[in-house]
């Protein structure tokens, strides 16, 4: 036999011997589920104010969008998933233990934590398979039902500490939906967990995104938490939102909501509403986040719009960074002085009327050659006080024991119609504009007609019952 053929035998020997002691292949066991408690419950209020006084709603089914929120567990935190939730939030805070306390510095038990939007539900297992996060095991589906002026909270509860409140370690999501029907809804993400701090402490971090459509989502965020007694080591979590249906399901969600909320307001005094200590340290907490520079103009254009605050908002998106610095530290100062009595409704005033005070200030410079007030910050200034916000000398009589809102609206109205006597037909035109829009113009009165036909009409106005 030659040296090829015999080469070729042993080959084949070996090739049906390894045939032979090949074991098939076992996948390997599935991951165990972590022992976790699931709440869901639900207030009247949004992401800032938490839950508020008023009238329980009164929804149909249809009238509430339906939320499904999954909980997934998964053997490893993966790298790379979706964004940063760093780069996507519009408001973020950090507390120490106890709550209201010091803001920390961001981001500690959030910096690995993405966000992403799926096209289907159904992308996120391979989405997570796609970045290796191991073995997937499904926790829990919770359902909710989302009125209009109503917030969902779904949580994921650590057993071994549930018990205790000073020690609770979780993962939450809330999803809100504004009472203004043609706003977008929000979520939030928050994480209690504890520090890497010497001794380690009971951390908290909130993050708060804006969804990209009305009433249907499906939002994913992958989290770094790992549940004491689990071998996964992070969490996924599925938000899907859609319009109010017929299900039972759903009907069943929208009664349990408006329940819950019955319950709550019957039972409870809403903190922000009675101005608890607790209500005015989140407040507190919320106001001090603004401190760093990256997202400094985003967290505030959230907290002024959450309170009503258009001017402070307005100003947040329009002003440079120097001036919005300065926005924040005045705003920071005033709230510092104020006591645990602040209601809620009187943030947004203080965040406008600290704004107006501030472009007084730019305006003021500017009339006595120390500096220039740009041309957004004036549009700013027009849009929000008409003609009077255009004079130095009118801003400052404005502000000079100004105490409400409602004296706010006064003045400007009294010292707009003063503008409309004026000789300049661009003051007259602006005032004319400004008082149109909260039709308070007077009647058949043209700001570029003849003086006399103005007169006329604006005599007319002041006898008018």
């Amino acid at each position: 036999m030659n040296l090829f053929r015999r080469l070729k035998i042993s080959a084949s020997v070996a090739l049906l011997a390894a045939i032979g002691c090949h074991k098939p292949y076992r996948p390997p066991p599935p991951l165990p589920q972590p022992t976790t408690l699931f709440t869901v419950d639900s207030y009247l209020g949004n992401l800032l104010s938490g839950p508020i006084a008023g009238n329980a709603p009164v929804a149909l089914p249809a009238d509430a969008l339906a939320v499904h929120v999954t909980f997934l567990a998964l053997e490893l935190m993966p790298s790379v998933s979706y964004s940063p939730v760093g780069a996507q939030a519009v408001f973020f805070s950090s507390s120490g233990e106890g709550g209201g306390g010091a803001i920390l510095p961001a981001g500690e038990l959030t910096r690995n934590a993405t966000i992403g939007q799926l096209k289907f539900p159904e992308d996120l297992p391979a989405d997570l398979r796609a970045v290796h996060a191991g073995r997937i095991t499904a926790m829990a589906t919770l359902d909710g039902a989302l009125p209009p002026g109503v917030t969902a909270e779904f949580t994921a509860l650590d057993p071994e500490t549930a018990s205790d409140s000073d020690a609770r370690r979780c993962v939450q999501v809330l999803v809100s939906r504004p009472a203004n029907p043609t706003a977008f809804p929000q979520i939030a993400l928050v994480l209690k967990d504890t520090s890497t701090d010497i001794p380690p402490t009971l951390r908290t971090e909130k993050a708060v995104f804006d969804l990209p459509h009305q009433d249907r989502t499906n939002t994913a965020l992958v989290v770094p938490f790992r549940f004491d007694s689990a071998t996964s080591r992070a969490v996924a979590i599925l938000i899907q939102i859609s319009p109010g249906n017929s299900d039972a399901s759903h009907i069943a969600a929208t009664v349990n909501t408006l329940t819950r909320i019955t319950t709550r307001l019957s039972t409870t005094q809403p903190a922000l509403a009675t101005g608890e200590a607790d209500a005015w340290s989140a407040v507190n907490a919320a106001v001090q986040s603004l401190s760093p520079a990256a997202s400094r103009r985003s967290s505030l254009a959230f907290l002024a719009d959450q309170t009503g605050a258009t001017l402070c908002e307005d100003l947040a998106m329009e002003a440079d960074d120097t001036v919005l610095a300065q926005l924040v530290t005045d705003i920071q100062a005033k709230v510092a002085n104020k006591n645990n009595s602040l209601p809620d409704p009187n943030v947004g005033w203080l965040l406008d009327h600290t704004a107006l005070q501030l472009l007084a200030k730019l305006s003021d410079d500017a009339a006595n050659g120390n500096g220039k007030i740009s041309p957004e910050l004036l549009a700013v200034l027009t849009t929000h006080t008409g003609e009077v916000g255009r004079h130095s000398s009118s801003l400052s009589e404005l502000l000079r024991g100004l105490g409400t809102r409602d004296e706010l609206t006064n003045r400007l109205l009294a010292g707009n119609l003063i503008f409309l006597e004026d000789s300049s037909p661009a003051s007259r035109v602006r005032a004319f504009d400004w008082l149109s829009a909260r039709h308070h113009a007077p009647a058949g009165y043209d700001p570029l007609g003849p003086g006399k036909a103005r007169r006329e009409a604006l005599e007319r106005a002041a006898g008018a019952p």
